[in-house]
């Protein structure tokens, strides 16, 4: 068995990189960082690398990814929502999932059946 190992252009990186500046979005005007979100800077880093090689190696193009923790919550975009025009993945960037929202509105439900109280004494 051999191992894949992928292989990241430059152009690559660049179109998959995290596409907004949360990091300079959280630093004051001393300079000090804020962080308010979930992820620390080193783990942003290390999750926009990890990112980055997965859509080379799986050919996405782009991707939206939340996190919530403790309350907090933080999301990224990856690379382009559309390939024509470069436009490029944010948290606002609304995909198109088709028939996938008919297995996630059955998973929820089966969730709430198995939580919700039976009402019987």
């Amino acid at each position: 068995m051999t191992s894949h190992q992928p292989v990241v252009s430059a152009e690559t990186r660049s179109r998959t990189h995290r596409n907004s500046s949360s990091r300079q979005k959280r630093a004051t005007q001393d300079g000090t960082d804020t962080h308010p979100n979930v992820l620390t800077p080193e783990q942003e880093d290390s999750l926009g690398t990890l990112v980055g090689e997965v859509m080379a190696c799986e050919h996405i193009p782009g991707l939206a990814l939340g996190i919530s923790k403790g309350g907090k919550r933080q999301s990224e975009g990856y690379g382009v929502a559309d390939m024509e025009t470069g436009r490029p993945v944010d948290s606002n960037t609304l995909f198109g999932i088709g028939s996938n929202t008919k297995a996630f509105t059955a998973a929820t439900l089966s969730q709430l059946m198995l939580t919700a109280p039976t009402g019987k004494k």
